[in-house]
């Protein structure tokens, strides 16, 4: 079994996209898909898959604090490092990262939180977050 985690990369074009990483999933070890996708994305690129390109905008220092997966939603709880530094163009393409690769792993309304806070402003910039998670949470 496996999950996607989305990084950054280039397409054929040279254009930045998100690149769905697959990594073997072991529900023995492992927990939850969603748990261990955000883990591994937070964790961020393998040295093999850096050198096929793929980056994170996820900053070093980031940690989940954890994630509760009930029956009706899951809140994803990260340390404050998760909107630090990197600007505006990083905080939307970390946040992207992270809705990618939790949409794709459940079904299940996704929620940001920041130090056990539902997150609705990301950053120094104040960039607006609507929750739950989807791909127009940041307005575009």
């Amino acid at each position: 079994m496996f999950v996607n985690v989305f990084f950054i990369g280039q397409n054929k074009n040279g254009e930045e996209v998100y690149k769905a990483v697959k990594r073997k999933y072991d529900p023995e070890l492992d927990g939850t898909p969603i748990k261990f996708a955000i883990t591994t994305l937070i964790n961020g690129p393998k040295p093999e898959e850096v050198k096929l390109g793929v980056y994170s905008e996820i900053p070093i220092g980031t940690k989940l604090l954890n994630i509760v997966d009930n029956a009706d939603a899951v809140y994803i709880n990260l340390s404050k490092h998760f909107e630090m530094g990197g600007g505006t163009d990083s905080i939307y393409k970390r946040i992207f990262q992270l809705i990618k690769t939790a949409k794709y792993n459940t079904n299940k309304p996704v929620y940001l939180m920041i130090e056990n806070n539902i997150a609705e402003v990301i950053g120094g910039e104040g960039i607006m977050l609507t929750q739950p998670l989807t791909e127009k949470s940041l307005g575009e």
